[in-house]
């Protein structure tokens, strides 16, 4: 099982986003080209112990979307579709769009 260290964390290194795992956003934390993937529960606190890493060009793309809360293919389509040409919203709805084509291609999402 091959891993990778980004500041105190261990992650796994996995092909697809297991269930039950959704993106963390760690921002600029992450090891530039890996996506951070977490268990979180309903108080949205982190299992540590069991982090999970997925290899992507694009990744900081990524997670300078995510960090607007839609974190699935689905919940950016939707905020798209909500807020697009909202003036409020657009730099957004901008970084969204760039992230979707690349959230499209990872199992998982």
């Amino acid at each position: 099982m091959e891993k990778i260290v980004s500041g105190k964390h261990e992650f796994e290194i996995v092909e697809h986003v297991p269930q039950g795992y959704e993106i963390w956003n760690i921002g600029e934390n992450m090891i530039d080209g890996y996506l951070p993937l977490a268990q979180v529960d309903s108080d949205y606190k982190v299992n540590p112990k069991t982090l999970k890493a997925i290899k992507v060009d694009g990744a900081q793309i990524i997670l300078s979307a995510v960090g607007y809360k839609p974190k699935t293919v689905k919940g950016m389509e939707k905020f798209i579709n909500k807020y697009d040409g909202n003036k409020s919203k657009q730099w957004i709805v901008d970084k969204i769009k760039k992230a979707l084509p690349i959230m499209r291609t990872i199992k998982g999402l």
